[in-house]
């Protein structure tokens, strides 16, 4: 993808990568400290999340027909949210998360 190079994440997982190849991981602990370490100003900001915290898909497996105005290389974002398991919303553009999203299809 043009561009694809100077998005901000992967400046971001370029730094990560490079701490982690100094540094010994042997458990998930070692990855979090490597993560906030890559950064020396404005550290990243680790979150541990629990198995309850994922959203259950199952409600959209019967929605994965793909339809017609879903076009897969025409979209950069996917985003399902858990307050509405019945949408599925995407955006076209990379950038500020405050570029909107689109619903692209409703579950019934």
């Amino acid at each position: 993808m043009t561009g694809h190079s100077y998005n901000d994440c992967d400046r971001n997982f370029s730094q990560i990568e490079k701490k982690q190849r100094v540094s010994s991981i042997m458990v998930p602990e070692n990855i979090e400290h490597v993560v906030r370490e890559a950064r020396t100003n404005n550290p990243f900001d680790v979150k541990w999340i629990n198995q309850n915290q994922f959203l259950d898909f199952k409600q959209l497996i019967g929605f994965f027909g793909r339809p017609a105005t879903l076009q897969v290389t025409k979209y950069h974002w996917f985003r399902y949210e858990n307050r509405n398991p019945n949408q599925i919303f995407t955006r076209q553009l990379h950038g500020p998360v405050s570029f909107s999203f689109k619903i692209i299809k409703t579950v019934v």
